[in-house]
Formats: structure tokens, sequence, C-alpha cells
């Protein structure tokens, strides 16, 4: 499933406590691709470890690039 939803990963509230936007995440969108980070989200557990070992499917190439805009 995906879906956009409200994710603002540079907000005040988020950066303060993320922890209940990825409680509302989970149970809205939990792959959902975010604008800001120009990158795709996946918040469960069982979804983000099958990203992480298919590495046919997903790339990690970027993981090195800041995440915080210039």
């Amino acid at each position: 499933m995906t879906t956009s939803c409200p994710f603002h990963p540079f907000s005040n509230d988020y950066l303060s406590d993320p922890y209940p936007t990825f409680a509302a995440v989970r149970e809205q969108a939990p792959a959902f691709y975010s604008d800001e980070l120009d990158m795709w989200v996946v918040t469960r557990y069982d979804d983000a470890a099958a990203v992480m070992a298919d590495t046919d499917q997903f790339s990690a190439s970027n993981s090195q690039d800041p995440l915080l805009p210039f």
C-alpha cells in the first residue's frame, strides 16, 4: 500500500518527538513517498527488514547523503 500522508521530518514537532508521527503513519500509510526527503519511507519493522534484505529491488546508494536541506 502506498499513499501520501502528512509527514514533515524537518518540523519542530517531529524533531522534538517523532514517535506519535510514526505511530500514526504505521496505521495510515506504512509505506509512502516523502517529497521532503525525496525518497520512500517504510515504517513497519517487517516491511523494513524485507526492504533491507532485497538488494536486487531496493538500493541504499543514497544512504550517505545528508537528510537536511541545504
